[in-house]
């Protein structure tokens, strides 16, 4: 949801689109969102080693499916953009725990 005046996607803050300012574009933007996804996992080198003949002294079984969920707000106003999120995931491998973390953001323009 995107609510006040806001700019173009293309010059928006949830693109962190906006580089610099130059003094004419004075738009407050507001995002509240969620978001909800689903991640396939083919392979991932990192957990399971090498796709190709390259022991690997550390290997676990990851998860097929991954889900991810974050829900935050962010605002930018003429100079400054502030972000807050808080992101979650389901477990990456078979014994492993779920993932969770913030990310707070604060970005000035000049």
């Amino acid at each position: 949801m995107r609510l006040i005046n806001f700019n173009t996607l293309t010059q928006s803050t949830w693109f962190n689109g906006r580089l610099g300012y130059d003094g004419t574009d004075d738009k407050e933007e507001i995002f509240i969102f969620i978001n909800y996804g689903i991640d396939y996992i083919i392979s991932n080198i990192f957990l399971e080693g090498s796709l190709f003949d390259n022991p690997s002294p550390f290997i676990v079984s990851a998860q097929t499916w991954v889900l991810r969920r974050s829900f935050g707000i962010m605002h930018s106003r003429d100079i400054s953009s502030f972000a807050f999120e808080v992101n979650n995931s389901s477990r990456e491998v078979e014994n492993g725990s779920r993932h969770g973390y913030a990310r707070i953001a604060y970005s000035l323009r000049f």
